[in-house]
Order: C-alpha cells, then structure tokens, then sequence
C-alpha cells in the first residue's frame, strides 16, 4: 500500500524528502542517487545510534568504535537496502537492526582492538559526547534515548528548513526569536522584550508567532505523512512522538 498522497508535497517541488524516500534513493540504480541518500541517512542518525550504544553502557572510544562498526555493517551489507516500509516504522527497524548488530558485536569481541577498524563514516565523536554531556540525567532505556534523540533529528531537520525559508525572505531574525516559543507562550514581559527586538505592535505578534506555529507544525504533519501508511498511523506516529519528546 503506497502511503497516502499530500497535496502540498506533490505541488512543490522542493518538499523535502523523508527518511523512507532516502531508503527509496539507498534502492536507486543510480550510485550517486544511493550514495547521497545513504550519507543523509547516516547524518541523521549517527547522534541517536551514538546516544543508544552509550546509554548501553559503553564507554566514549567503545562507544565511537561501535558507531563506527555499525555504519561499516550497514553500508558494505546493503542493509539499508532491505528496509520495507509496509513492516513499520523505519526508527523500530533500524533499532533491531542496531541491537543485532551490538550482539554481534560482543560476541566477536575478542577479536575487536581499539581503532583497529576502517573509518567508514566520519563523525565529530568530541561533539558526540559534549552532546551526550547534556543528556538529560534522568534513568531512561537506550531504546527510548533512540527514540527521542531520533525523534530530536526529524525535529531539527524541519527547524532547519523552516530557517532557511525565513533567510530567503530576509527573516532570519525572526525565526531564531520564535523558535523557543514552538510550544510555550511567551510571557508579557518576554513578549513586550520580541514586539521591541522586532519592532511591532503586540497583536501583530500573536499572529505571527501563530503562523509560525502552525508552518512548522503543518511541515511536521507532511514530513510524517510520507512516512506511513494510513491517516490512522499517522496519528499514532504524531502521539509517539509527542510522548518521546515530552517525557
């Protein structure tokens, strides 16, 4: 079953595409189509799969050494070639995928050393783990850590584009005063701070801060569109990851 078609994604040409159209690219004929997709996709998730193989329990340099093992699995086996979007999510899938390739892992571990594998996919471990630095303290499973941090990616990447929309049109500005009030309302104090940092009227506030609500929210809702099967998934995806996220 294809998942159902957006309206608005279909009429613009620049709809961004969504992890299971990346999986669709990794399939390609074309080795530059694949090669492109399969460098977004590790993009994307190098964070997460760090952030879960560390609430594992590994430490910094095992930590980076399995990121590093798990991308030289996934790129030179093909992996991402054998997703199927009809089996669910692509974030259930590549935890398995992840977790099995952990196992594997330890069972090899013995003949494993300490850098004594290929870089296959470069990442910036120091930033990995000044992020992980700022993990929240709280207890949570390396599944769940996945699950937000991945859902943090999907997050970001629709922030990033709704960004470079507002810089097209020479508001940059007034994205980066809006983006902390995505969820939260501004107090009237914070509020009197943006209409002078933005120069308008309080009212002329309220609908914009709307509008860029409702534009990242609307983006949202196209980016997990393509990524299911029905309007029923697409619900449940959206409560997913609400709770990830606020929980």
């Amino acid at each position: 079953m294809n998942p159902p078609a957006d309206p608005a994604a279909a009429r613009d040409p620049a709809f961004p595409s969504t992890h299971w159209t990346l999986i669709q690219g990794v399939q390609s004929d074309s080795e530059a189509t694949r090669i492109d997709a399969l460098e977004t996709l590790c993009r994307t998730y190098w964070y997460p799969i760090y952030c879960f193989v560390r609430r594992r329990g590994l430490g910094i340099e095992e930590a980076e050494d399995a990121v590093q093992d798990f991308f030289a699995r996934v790129l030179t086996r093909g992996t991402f070639a054998q997703a199927d979007q009809e089996k669910g999510r692509l974030r259930t899938w590549l935890l398995a995928q992840l977790t099995y390739a952990l196992a594997d892992r330890a069972r090899r571990s013995h003949a494993l050393k300490r850098g004594g594998g290929a870089v296959v996919f470069s990442f910036d471990a120091l930033t990995a783990e000044e992020r992980y630095r700022h993990e929240p303290a709280v207890q949570e499973t390396p599944e769940h850590a996945f699950e937000r941090t991945s859902a943090l990616a999907v997050v970001e990447e629709v922030l990033d584009e709704l960004r470079a929309e507002h810089a097209a049109r020479g508001h940059a500005a007034r994205f980066d005063a809006f983006r902390p009030w995505l969820v939260d309302s501004p107090r009237d104090e914070e509020k009197a701070t943006l209409c002078k940092q933005l120069g308008v009227a309080d009212g002329a506030l309220r609908v914009a801060l709307h509008r860029f609500r409702e534009s990242f929210r609307s983006r949202m809702r196209r980016r997990l569109l393509a990524s299911v099967e029905t309007a029923e998934d697409l619900e449940a995806e959206i409560a997913s990851m609400s709770a990830v996220l606020t929980h």
